[in-house]
């Protein structure tokens, strides 16, 4: 049995669960725009699994609970929009991504991106700047009224560093100077270039100050 997070990537790329031989696929409404607190999970097979939650007969029979029915709509509907206009957001968001990623390698020295510059979600951006701590940055920049983060928010508890990031071969050190950043549809050209713009100041200003201690 093959089950797959698809939490980032559905509604940001084409999936078919089918002809990817995908048995299972969880998903959360946030992240294409839906209400906080529901998703959904596809599985192949219903026969494969048994219920998890005894009692009432909701969900089929494999999980029983009240449902969430306000947000269920809401996700059903965001899943209708997402997917009618992926091919389109996909086009705009992956045009804001490629200059947000130049921007940054060109006019921010010792700055390096992790994974593809091309086999990459339309709306992802993973960025390290040497001898810029990551946490420091994050507080900076959040001052300034914009969110990123230093890694993935289920292990935003977690201290160590990001195990992605050591299955790539990164150090310890590299990993703790990574920036996450994540477009939507929504994201504007100004927003971006409002970005860069205070994202090459703090740079600048927290290696001169690390650099005196």
């Amino acid at each position: 049995m093959f089950h797959t997070d698809a939490v980032q990537a559905y509604g940001h790329v084409p999936i078919n669960a089918r002809k990817l031989g995908i048995d299972f696929m969880t998903t959360s409404s946030h992240k294409f725009h839906g209400p906080d607190g529901v998703g959904f999970v596809y599985i192949r097979n219903p026969k494969t699994i048994s219920q998890f939650i005894h009692g009432g007969q909701q969900e089929s029979g494999f999980r029983a609970g009240t449902e969430n029915m306000l947000g269920i709509v809401g996700m059903a509907k965001a899943a209708e929009i997402a997917n009618k206009n992926l091919q389109s957001n996909m086009t705009y968001m992956t045009s804001l991504r490629d200059v947000f990623i130049d921007e940054c390698l060109n006019n921010i020295p010792k700055c390096h991106l992790n994974g593809s510059l091309i086999s990459r979600l339309c709306n992802n951006v993973s960025l390290t700047f040497d001898d810029v701590p990551g946490e420091s940055a994050v507080a900076m920049l959040d001052m300034a009224g914009i969110s990123c983060s230093t890694g993935s928010a289920c292990n935003s508890s977690d201290e160590k560093p990001s195990h992605v990031l050591t299955a790539m071969g990164r150090t310890e050190e590299y990993s703790r100077s990574t920036l996450r950043f994540t477009l939507s549809e929504l994201t504007t050209a100004d927003e971006i270039e409002y970005v860069l713009q205070n994202l090459k100041r703090i740079v600048s200003d927290l290696r001169r100050l690390y650099s005196e201690k």
